[in-house]
C-alpha cells in the first residue's frame, strides 16, 4: 500500500509518519518515529547527506543535478525541524567505524557542514562537488526502480559493492 506524504502508521504503540524527502532520488522516504527518532535513509547522514546526481547520470530521472540538490534542501529542511533531541538514524554512515549509527539532530546539525548552508550555496555545492561513481551504480538505479531485472543469484554481489550515496 502506497504511503502519503505524512500519513501516520500504527506499528505496535508507534505511531510512524512517512516524510516525502525527494533529492537523493524522487521516491526517498524518511520516517519520524514519535517524535523521537528520524530513520532518514540516504537522505541525511550524519555528516553528509545524500548524493544528487546518481538517478539523473543514470538516465532515470528528467530532472538535473541542481533541481535535485534544490530539491534535497528543501527536504532536509522538512527534517530540521524536528526536535533537537530525536535521534537520526541514516541507511548507513560513510564515516561510521560499526553500526548502529546515533546522533541526536542536535548533533547532527553542529557537525554536518551542509546543514549550515543556505538554498544557493548549498545548490551550489552538491552540484559543483560530484565524486566518483560506485561501481555498477547504473544498473542499482535501474534495478532498483523497476527498469532492469537482476538474477536472484547476483544480487548479493551487486548489493556488496561500495555504497557511495554520501556527498563528499
Amino acid at each position: 500500500t502506497p504511503l502519503e506524504d505524512g500519513q501516520i502508521v500504527m506499528v505496535g504503540q508507534l505511531d510512524i509518519k512517512g516524510i516525502h524527502t525527494p533529492g537523493h532520488s524522487e521516491g526517498s522516504v524518511s520516517f519520524d518515529i514519535d517524535g523521537t527518532a528520524l530513520i532518514t535513509g540516504d537522505t541525511l547522514f550524519h555528516e553528509s547527506v545524500g548524493r544528487v546526481e546518481l538517478g539523473v547520470e543514470a538516465g532515470i530521472e528528467d530532472s538535473d543535478i541542481e533541481q535535485n540538490a534544490a530539491t534535497l534542501y528543501e527536504s532536509l529542511q522538512r527534517l530540521l525541524d524536528r526536535p533537537d533531541d530525536a535521534l537520526v538514524l541514516p541507511a548507513h554512515d560513510p564515516g561510521s567505524p560499526e553500526p548502529p549509527v546515533t546522533a541526536t539532530l542536535a548533533e547532527v546539525k553542529e557537525r554536518n557542514e551542509d546543514l549550515g548552508r543556505d538554498r544557493e550555496e548549498f545548490v551550489e555545492e552538491l552540484a559543483s562537488d560530484i565524486p566518483d561513481h560506485p561501481p555498477n551504480f547504473q544498473r542499482v538505479k535501474r534495478t532498483n526502480v523497476g527498469q532492469e531485472s537482476v538474477p536472484t543469484d547476483e544480487l548479493a554481489e551487486l548489493e556488496l559493492g561500495p555504497n557511495n550515496c554520501a556527498a563528499e
